[in-house]
């Protein structure tokens, strides 16, 4: 679950992102630069929160070198 909400954090920002740009280069309105500012900033908020947390959460790989293989 929180690799979800880590991924949509990562999209808000890009989607944020390309919402500045487009505005800056097309100038359209303000409306734009606000939503792209707000997208920007959750799902930057998003990926600083998010990413300690997920690979805290990881499991720890087994090493074990003297289990056999299964394919036998």
């Amino acid at each position: 679950m929180r690799m979800i909400v880590l991924i949509l954090g990562w999209h808000l920002a890009l989607l944020g992102a390309i919402t500045i740009c487009s505005d800056l280069i097309y100038g359209v309105a303000l409306l734009p630069m606000v939503f792209g500012v707000g997208f920007f900033v959750i799902g930057l908020a998003i990926s600083i929160f998010l990413r300690k947390a997920v690979s805290a959460s990881a499991p720890e790989p087994i090493n074990k070198p003297e289990v056999p293989l299964d394919y036998y």
